[in-house]
């Protein structure tokens, strides 16, 4: 005897079909869903974990400015100025990697996971003003330790050294009109980086969206506030360092005297301090 046919219910069959993810990713819902569930756990954090997590996503993130001033400065050597940025670009990702893999934290990351909780009301305002108020105070904090211990004399090669001198100099002569744009640019490659990221369903996937979004950021040369930060304070310190002088005492670099001492480059208007810049680049 034929069993009766069971009618299904096309309404609980489209609840039920989005939880698997399609040939190219999620779908927005899911990745709304996903970043809302993420950034309500954020906005929840204690404080000392938040620190933490920002403090080492600072330190992370360092390693990949320092990869990106080691293969920057074999270019140097081997191309000119174009080599140098390709190789810079090419390296500076291996932070990135070592940020997400590690779980720590960046506050570019916090202006789409945590809002996406706040807007769905899993959490008050006041807990995304307190989020972002943590992440950047100890990312910079974060990048203030890594800055000061890698530029002591002798822990970077000349090469390397240079070249953080040459990306001090360029983010230390832009005007506050150019700094205000190019850093939200980077905040918004971040929260793109973040959607993409969500969307991924390998870790495949994954590596190569932060390999694309990540040597974007450098080869655009946007201002990304962590990272403008540690480069500035640290090619102020590679400039004055023995590791980034020539014979007879002289900054090897070109624009390591103007560095030292904190004056503008040719053709721009007054100095500023590194972090008082870094200040322009909060996206």
């Amino acid at each position: 005897m034929d069993k009766p046919k069971q009618s299904v219910n096309p309404a609980a069959s489209k609840l039920v079909e989005p939880e698997a993810a399609g040939p190219l990713g999620a779908e927005t819902p899911e990745i709304v869903a996903k970043g809302t569930t993420v950034g309500t756990a954020r906005l929840s954090r204690p404080f000392l974990p938040e620190a933490l997590a920002a403090f080492v996503g600072a330190m992370s993130i360092s390693f990949g400015a320092v990869a990106m001033a080691v293969a920057g400065g074999i270019g140097e050597e081997l191309g000119g100025e174009a080599l140098r940025r390709l190789l810079g670009a090419l390296a500076f990702p291996v932070g990135f990697v070592i940020l997400l893999i590690g779980k720590s934290e960046l506050f570019t990351e916090n202006f789409l996971l945590p809002v996406l909780g706040v807007l769905q009301r899993r959490a008050p305002l006041r807990s995304l003003f307190r989020l972002w108020t943590v992440s950047l105070t100890f990312n910079l904090l974060g990048a203030a330790v890594f800055a000061l211990l890698i530029g002591l004399p002798g822990v970077l090669e000349p090469a390397a050294a240079a070249d953080i001198i040459a990306v001090a100099e360029h983010k230390l002569s832009m005007g506050w009109g150019e700094a205000f744009v190019r850093a939200i640019f980077a905040g918004w490659l971040m929260t793109i980086l973040t959607w993409l990221l969500l969307a991924c369903n390998t870790v495949g996937e994954r590596l190569a969206i932060i390999w694309t979004i990540a040597s974007l950021i450098v080869l655009g040369r946007f201002n990304h506030a962590v990272i403008s930060s540690w480069g500035a304070g640290d090619g102020l310190r590679q400039a004055a360092a023995p590791a980034a002088q020539g014979g007879g005492g002289a900054p090897r670099h070109q624009g390591a005297a103007r560095l030292i001492a904190r004056g503008p480059a040719p053709g721009q208007g007054r100095a500023q301090l590194p972090y008082c810049r870094a200040a322009a680049s909060i996206t």
